[in-house]
């Protein structure tokens, strides 16, 4: 998923090419320091091979000084999201760190509150939301 301002975004292994399953599959990318130019339009459903530095930014697992991006397929079949409690992957959560840039589906959680306090480097209104007064969900790619 491709961060509609910014083009920054996530990538995910395939689905049979992982060997935990989900967890551990998927890392953001973040593009602002790239030096490959021109930079290529990407799409979901492509599979590519990415040139970066792995890179821990304030707990964010991420690549980062992209040198290279290569299409090796299109129109590959996207990732089947993941059912979690969010508990498990709130921050701190015990399956937080595993599920980090994999797309998940919430279930069995409850809104505890709505437009919470900006964290850092955000501004009110937030556009965000509490489930089950730990699993704080980001508007990045959502407003």
């Amino acid at each position: 998923m491709v961060h509609p301002e910014e083009g920054n975004f996530f990538i995910q292994m395939p689905d049979d090419a992982t060997v935990d399953g989900p967890a551990n599959s998927g890392i953001f990318v973040f593009v602002g320091n790239a030096t490959v130019a021109p930079f290529p339009v990407l799409s979901r459903g492509q599979s590519i091979r990415i040139t970066a530095q792995f890179s821990d930014f304030f707990g964010q697992r991420q690549l980062q000084t992209v040198s290279g991006i290569e299409l090796v397929a299109a129109d590959q079949p996207i990732p089947a999201a993941t059912v979690v409690d969010p508990a498990d992957v709130a921050t701190d959560g015990p399956r937080a760190a595993a599920f980090e840039g994999v797309l998940v589906t919430v279930e069995g959680g409850e809104v505890t509150a709505v437009e919470p306090e900006p964290g850092p480097g955000e501004d009110a209104p937030t556009s965000e939301f509490v489930i089950g007064d730990a699993l704080r969900v980001n508007d990045y790619l959502y407003r």
